[in-house]
């Protein structure tokens, strides 16, 4: 028997520490991410190998207003690459939301919680959700290695030179770091990170991604 897992989008930083502290403790393998540019973190390379055919997570949510793309709007585009969830175990939060966008998500098998809202009402959702669960067939896509959400800015230097540059870090984990910048980067490039004057490492860019507003989001992997 597998952990079950949950997937969570909120650019709010405390909303998302939350929510995943939540899941945590009630037994689940959280992935939190607060950018929703990502479209859909099966296919981003970020944190997931996704078959497709089956579902990557148990439970998703969203929330509804995101710079650069609605949650109702990353959810319909997880449909049309053919995201293997069942509709019925994802939803979105919203603490203002058109009557027209609400009859909408509902309209397509959302469930919809107000923001602020009392973890009792995501609790009984979860209740009706975890009965849909079959914990004893594994996820589709394979899961690479931990990874928090970080909205914290990273310095980064390039190797020699004198540029200094700012990238802010998507997510972490042991061996390196997802960012988003404004500049991109070349595969196997060499970088200094630096969060602060005590604390740098250097890094190879394994993957460069353009998103739709014109950024940049990079694969970091430290060098040891």
């Amino acid at each position: 028997m597998r952990k079950r897992r949950a997937i969570v989008f909120d650019d709010d930083t405390a909303i998302l520490t939350m929510l995943t502290d939540f899941f945590s403790h009630r037994g689940y393998e959280v992935f939190a991410f607060h950018d929703p540019s990502i479209i859909c973190p099966l296919q981003a390379r970020i944190a997931f190998d996704c078959g497709k055919l089956a579902p990557c997570a148990d439970i998703m949510l969203t929330d509804f207003h995101m710079p650069r793309m609605t949650g109702l709007d990353l959810l319909h585009q997880q449909t049309i690459r053919g995201c293997g969830m069942d509709i019925r175990n994802k939803a979105i939060i919203s603490g203002f939301i058109k009557q027209e966008d609400k009859d909408r998500a509902l309209r397509m098998g959302y469930t919809m919680f107000p923001k602020p809202f009392p973890l009792t009402m995501l609790m009984a959702w979860l209740d009706h959700c975890e009965q849909r669960m079959d914990l004893g067939q594994p996820l589709a896509c394979r899961r690479r290695e931990t990874r928090m959400a970080d909205s914290h800015g990273k310095m980064y230097t390039l190797h020699h030179r004198d540029d200094i540059l700012t990238g802010a870090v998507v997510n972490r984990s042991e061996s390196g770091l997802c960012m988003r910048l404004h500049k991109p980067l070349a595969q196997e490039q060499r970088l200094i990170v630096r969060a602060d004057a005590s604390d740098e490492q250097s890094a190879v860019v394994r993957w460069v991604k353009r998103t739709t507003d014109g950024a940049y989001l990079a694969g970091l992997h430290f060098c040891k």
